[in-house]
């Protein structure tokens, strides 16, 4: 078959496809929507031609939604803008309501069908025209169907049971229970008056600060968290339009009012909150607009900012931690001073000079970042002598890079009922309560800062481990990135074996500091002789290190160590022996275990 051919009968059977597509499957599809159309219950009136609908229920008040302006109000029973989202669904469901079949032409007795009173009914109306009144009956034997018909039609027909659910609404599900309507980044001020005292916060350049009683950084994520949840909070039921005596709700004189302000021209959006409903486990609250007195849950009070303090920013201090470039911890007695080097790494500089702990520094610092003040206290003159700040037995200072001010926190006396301690960060008219942990973490001695390792390890220049403890002596060597043990027996090493050897030397360090003179008696600390003494030695077999740990003890959970070149006797942890004593043991035979 040559090109022509084959290009003739592709253009056939697309032309084919085409044709069966654009007037069969076209024609099927025209055919199910104008059944479906027949079926609707009030065709030929379309959702967008509505303006009015009425839902009218057996011994209750009407209900009627109006269309104005392109938005849905209920008019009946009450005056009220709707949910939007649950208005619009139920319009289109009212709308879309099918009937399953008809099941008379005509009907001489309504009664028969409980069409002669019917529980229920539905007003569509539209612009133009009469209203289409929907009537629901009774429900049919097997409970799956109502009677139905259109009042001034003849015929009766079926509409399945579950649509009930759909038409049947209160006013309070379509009713708009929403307390406010705004965006939280409108708000830029927020006044409480509450028992604990009146406050407000407003926005300054994007941050959220108190403005009154006093100027203080606020709690950006609490205000985020009342924003939200005022804006969400529902409304959980409508007790009276227009309350004539607010009395009996507690909101003649109601002991929390809160005003968002929002916007540029800062319009003021009003919540006054009563008392407590317990029979409904809500609170009465209304707005500013009317009398209308609502129930909201009880819950929307929970962590409520009553208090000023309860809204301010709780951060004991606040910095960049990168930017920290010295620390001074300031007793009584003395001083302890660490600051950055040229390489970033941190370095104790007083009392005296030692290598300090980065990773022990950086920590202190992040305690200080999370701490959270407990409570503001007025600091009253009568009071000053309770605080005990006047002479305070610790003060830490942050040096901050570009910033020729420290942050600065001082510690006073501890408040033992609340497992706490008063502090000061430079004001003069308060004292921060702050939780006892974060002093003691901070209540460091000279050694807590120092660098403990006793072995500055490079793995890489480890040629020859010579380990010399209970009269035997191990000899480990490693030959193109193989260890093997010399002595006492040849035999090859797993790496496995050797790393956690290196490991647990690398993981000793001491608590204290014993002796840092030169001359002093080894015999004394049981280094004489030392229980183990651990050689690490380069390529050319120089030692690199040497590490002397004793079996005499400090006390029963410590013992003595020193390296052979600092040559200062420190007190370890005896379990750090006993683990690298642990991974010495694999180098043995199985019959020697």
């Amino acid at each position: 078959m040559n090109t022509k051919k084959t290009l003739l009968f592709f253009l056939i059977f697309a032309f084919i496809g085409i044709y069966y597509y654009l007037i069969e499957i076209k024609k099927v599809e025209k055919t199910k929507e104008i059944d479906k159309e027949k079926k609707r219950v009030f065709t030929p009136v379309k959702k967008e031609e509505i303006f009015e609908v009425i839902l009218e229920k057996e011994n209750e008040k009407r209900i009627r939604l109006a269309r104005e302006n392109g938005a849905w109000k209920i008019k009946e029973p009450v005056e009220a803008d709707t949910d939007k989202d649950s208005a619009d669904i139920w319009i289109d469901y009212v709308a879309k309501l099918t009937k399953e079949r008809i099941i008379a032409d005509s009907v001489k007795n309504k009664a028969e069908f409980g069409l002669d009173n019917p529980p229920f009914t539905v007003h569509v109306k539209t612009a133009e025209g009469s209203p289409m009144i929907l009537e629901l009956g009774d429900e049919i034997p097997t409970g799956s169907m109502f009677y139905s018909k259109l009042k001034k039609k003849d015929n009766v027909f079926l509409i399945a049971a579950y649509n009930k659910k759909g038409i049947v609404k209160s006013a309070y599900e379509l009713r708009d229970k929403k307390i406010f309507h705004f965006e939280n980044d409108a708000v830029e001020e927020i006044k409480v008056t509450a028992a604990g005292g009146n406050y407000s916060v407003e926005k300054k350049d994007g941050t959220w600060q108190v403005a009154k009683p006093k100027i203080a950084l606020a709690d950006g994520e609490k205000i985020t968290s009342l924003l939200q949840k005022t804006r969400i909070a529902t409304i959980k039921k409508f007790v009276a339009e227009e309350a004539e005596d607010l009395t009996p709700y507690g909101l003649k004189e109601p002991h929390t009012q809160i005003t968002f302000l929002t916007g540029k021209d800062k319009a003021p959006l009003v919540l006054t909150i009563g008392k407590e409903n317990a029979d409904d486990e809500g609170i009465y609250a209304k707005t500013a607009s009317n009398n209308k007195v609502f129930l909201l849950k009880k819950e929307f009070l929970n962590d409520f900012p009553y208090h000023v303090n309860n809204i301010r920013d709780k951060s004991v201090l606040r910095f960049d931690k990168e930017l920290v470039n010295k620390i001074q911890f300031i007793f009584p007695d003395k001083a302890i001073t660490a600051a950055r080097n040229n390489e970033n790494n941190w370095e104790i500089i007083e009392p005296k000079k030692a290598r300090a702990d980065n990773f022990e520094i950086n920590s202190l610092l992040d305690q200080v970042i999370s701490g959270k003040v407990k409570d503001f206290i007025p600091n009253k003159e009568k009071q000053k002598d309770i605080f005990a700040l006047k002479n305070p037995r610790l003060t830490v200072k942050l040096f901050v890079k570009n910033d020729n001010k420290p942050e600065t926190i001082s510690f006073g006396a501890d408040n033992q009922p609340g497992k706490t301690v008063y502090a000061n960060t430079g004001s003069l008219d308060e004292v921060l309560l702050i939780d006892h942990d974060l002093f003691s973490k901070l209540n460091i001695t000279e050694i807590s800062l120092q660098h403990k390792y006793l072995l500055a390890l490079e793995e890489d220049k480890i040629a020859h481990i010579q380990i010399k403890t209970k009269g035997k002596e191990y000899f480990l060597s490693n030959t193109n990135n193989e260890w093997a043990l010399d002595k006492p027996e040849k035999k090859k090493l797993e790496p496995i074996t050797v790393k956690e050897i290196i490991w647990s030397l690398g993981n000793i360090k001491f608590t204290d500091i014993l002796d840092e003179g030169e001359k002093k008696d080894l015999t004394a600390f049981g280094l004489q002789n030392p229980a183990l003494k651990v050689n690490l030695l380069d390529d050319k077999k120089n030692i690199i290190e040497s590490l002397l740990l004793s079996a005499k003890t400090k006390d029963a959970d410590s013992l003595f160590g020193m390296t052979e070149k600092s040559k200062t006797i420190y007190s370890i942890e005896s379990r750090l022996k006993d683990e690298l004593l642990e991974n010495i043991k694999i180098l043995e035979n199985k019959d020697d275990k």
